[in-house]
């Protein structure tokens, strides 16, 4: 089993829960990190995670923890990405890294010096069919691309604090999926 500590109980954070106690053989979270504790204790209690902390420091100190999955708002990645890589847990973050070039290198800086596993929620790089357009794409069957177009909707509107939610954000955490496709 790999221990894994969700940071964030917000609407990304609660499916990457659901997914990972539900749908991940191997896979057990063992806490719940957020500043919500209130919102933490509730999500906590509905899928059986006995620990809830204010902190990943406080999290590391009360369970077992092998992984940790930060999805927070994008201000939170690099020092949540630092004290998960200082450590020696291995990282999976939300896309974007971080809210600058400089603190993605920071971050990757950080996880390589350390040693540990570093993986960014690129989600569409393994379905199916983005792959299958790749390869198309990369094979040549579809002739030279002069043009991609693609349409980007989230889910819903964004209704996170705006305090903490940086101008730009359907850009830098939606859009930012279309970015990497064309890559």
């Amino acid at each position: 089993m790999v221990d894994i500590a969700v940071v964030g109980t917000g609407r990304i954070g609660t499916h990457h829960i659901g997914a990972l106690v539900n749908d991940v053989q191997g896979a057990r979270v063992t806490a719940l990190v957020d500043t919500d504790i209130a919102r933490a204790e509730e999500i906590a209690r509905t899928y059986g995670i006995d620990c809830v902390a204010a902190s990943l420091g406080e999290a590391f100190e009360k369970v077992s923890v092998d992984a940790v999955v930060i999805s927070t708002p994008v201000v939170t990645h690099l020092p949540l990405i630092r004290t998960a890589a200082d450590a020696g847990k291995a990282i999976f973050t939300e896309k974007p890294i971080a809210k600058d070039v400089s603190e993605a290198r920071e971050a990757v800086d950080a996880a390589t010096q350390a040693g540990v596993i570093f993986q960014v929620g690129f989600n569409r790089r393994f379905s199916e069919s983005w792959a299958r357009a790749h390869d198309n794409v990369a094979s040549g069957v579809v002739g030279d691309v002069q043009r991609y177009h693609s349409i980007t909707r989230d889910p819903g509107p964004y209704r996170g604090d705006p305090a903490r939610t940086p101008l730009g954000t359907i850009f830098k955490e939606t859009l930012i999926h279309d970015f990497d496709t064309i890559n």
